[in-house]
């Protein structure tokens, strides 16, 4: 890009700080007043050494110190509100962004939260809008800042000293070139740099959701090796980055930093030969100096510009993106779900076919056990049927009437249920838990569910009932594996769903756990369409039809004793399970 940075991605932003307008325009008076009363102080130094100490003039002191204590009364409290309008804006702006992240965040495509890290992703809506919000609220004051003041300062010094102030303005062209040179390395240097954080918040992330898999594999100090590992690349892109920021402004100092001393030579000369008052040059030095802060800050300035834009790149395709097939979308006509058929279905990602031509039909009332080994695409079919998955080629057509990809998800979820193998159960209460599945929910209806899945004496007995939290604290609930399973049932029966999909709901409980909880699921959702992915066979048996896939291919359908007389590799499998389970 030629050193130049595209704006596109970071312009976006801006349409935040519209909102609040009217505190911008008040924050930027503010700057302004506070720059002009910083400005006043040499001036009246000038005219104390050049008038009124020559004159003797006690009054005209007195009145110049009382009028400089006046603007730093006025200083102060400037900079206070300017400060707290800052923050305030500053927390504002963030939060609305965050807000529209997160929200747009949530109607991304289920493929996308497969293909990319949690750690990473949650690094998008909480580290890198900060650096966006740095900059947009503190770097862009900072920014008006350094440019009022610059402006202000090269005032006052044309004003006193027009051909001083064409010397001084020697050292820019070699302030620009140190900035430059320097820039274009330290873009690199932040973008590599935003790399390795987000990949080391994943490793936070990562570590202590599987800690009880680091304890059990006693890897402790493996895994503390990794992060010094990790941790000292990062070191090094600061410190490399340090090096170049601190060159750079080190650099810009010098230069700017040899200008009083030229302009104290040839002022000096001035003074002598009585051109010039010793007030106006001290006047003229005192801010020559004070080009060397606003001077320095555009570098700083820049590698926030090259933060925000890096972060900017990562956040906004989620701005910008819009759910799809949400306005418009076809209305299921009935009230209820009496048939969903899978006509040539397949499935790929990447290219690689993942699930292929699969013709099933499923029906109100039954319910279907869907098996095959590993990879069989069980799990595909599943959030196809749920909508997670857009079909590749194929439809999925409901009551006959309607294609299941003309609906938006929003409408379909109404119809469905997924239980998955560890229950969707937040770190809230009871009850925030179960009318998850619907906010209208009255209490009995929350306790009927509960009575429905043999939950209530359970509930009854914690501290607060309902209202207690689950987790591992104080006064908390900490319920078994098999009571949160039945607690992710009682909130599927608020939902009256059409059709449970089941996704290994029972396979990491024992026998006795997984048939009573199989068993229950059929029992109290026995008018609806059960469909449940298996590796069990025993569990299959309890189920009125059972479909076989094999390297995502449809192989059978039918009931389990049809299948074991008829389909030679089920029958294999279930003597395989038997024998396991005998032993």
């Amino acid at each position: 890009m030629n050193g130049l940075l595209k704006f596109k991605e970071l312009k976006v932003f801006f349409v935040f700080l519209k909102k609040y307008w009217a505190y911008e325009v008040l924050m930027v008076l503010l700057i302004l007043i506070g720059t002009i009363s910083s400005l006043a102080a040499p001036f009246v130094l000038g005219k104390v050494i050049d008038d009124v100490i020559p004159a003797s003039d006690k009054k005209m002191l007195l009145g110049l110190i009382s009028i400089m204590i006046g603007i730093n009364i006025i200083r102060f409290f400037v900079g206070m509100y300017s400060d707290y309008l800052n923050t305030w804006l500053s927390g504002r702006i963030i939060t609305d962004i965050k807000e529209e992240l997160f929200s747009n965040l949530l109607t991304m495509p289920f493929t996308y939260f497969e293909r990319n890290k949690p750690g990473e992703v949650i690094q998008v809506i909480s580290h890198e809008v900060d650096k966006i919000q740095r900059f947009l609220t503190t770097g862009v004051v900072r920014l008006f800042n350094n440019i009022l003041t610059l402006l202000s300062l090269a005032a006052l010094l044309y004003f006193l000293n027009y051909k001083l102030f064409m010397i001084t303005l020697i050292i820019i062209p070699f302030v620009i070139f140190i900035n430059g040179r320097i820039s274009g390395r330290v873009r690199d240097l932040v973008k590599n740099t935003g790399i390795k954080e987000g990949e080391l918040y994943n490793f936070y992330y990562e570590r202590v959701k599987h800690i009880s898999f680091i304890k059990l594999f006693n890897t402790v100090n493996y895994e503390r090796d990794e992060l010094a590992v990790k941790s000292k690349g990062l070191i090094q892109l600061n410190l490399q980055n340090t090096k170049l920021t601190a060159l750079g402004s080190n650099g810009s100092s010098f230069f700017i930093s040899l200008s009083p001393l030229i302009i104290l030579l040839i002022g000096g000369y001035d003074v002598i030969n009585h051109s010039m008052t010793i007030g106006a040059l001290v006047a003229f030095i005192q801010y020559c100096n004070r080009l060397i802060q606003p001077s320095n800050d555009f570098l700083n300035l820049y590698i926030d510009y090259v933060k925000a834009h890096e972060s900017a790149l990562r956040i906004y395709p989620y701005l910008l993106h819009v759910p799809e097939n949400e306005d418009g979308s076809t209305i299921v006509k009935s009230s209820h779900i009496w048939n969903i058929e899978c006509e040539n279905l397949s499935f790929s990602i990447d290219k690689m076919l993942i699930l292929s031509d699969v013709n099933v039909q499923f029906v109100r009332g039954k319910s279907y056990a869907i098996v095959g080994a590993n990879g069989a695409g069980k799990s595909t079919l599943i959030k196809m049927i749920s909508k997670l998955y857009e079909p590749t080629s194929g439809s999925i057509k409901i009551n006959h009437e309607h294609i299941l990809q003309d609906l938006s998800l929003a409408e379909w979820s109404r119809y469905i249920t997924v239980i998955m193998q560890q229950p969707n159960v937040f770190h809230e209460s009871i009850r925030a838990n179960l009318i998850y599945a619907n906010r209208n929910a009255s209490e009995d209806d929350l306790w009927s569910c509960l009575e429905a899945v043999s939950l209530k004496s359970y509930v009854q007995s914690l501290p607060n009932a309902l209202d207690t939290l689950i987790g591992d604290g104080e006064g908390c609930a900490n319920p078994s594996g098999g009571q949160m399973q039945k607690l992710s049932l009682a909130r599927a029966l608020l939902k009256t769903s059409d059709i449970i999909l089941l996704d290994e709901v029972t396979s990491a409980m024992d026998d006795f756990s997984s048939k009573e909880i199989l068993q229950l699921i059929l029992k109290i959702f026995a008018d609806k369409i059960i469909i449940c992915i298996t590796h069990d066979l025993f569990d299959a048996m309890l189920l009125d039809q059972v479909i076989m896939l094999e390297h995502g291919r449809f192989i059978e359908i039918g009931t389990h004793n049809d299948l074991l007389l008829s389909n030679e590799k089920y029958q294999r499998l279930f003597k395989y399970q038997a024998t396991q389970s005998a032993i």
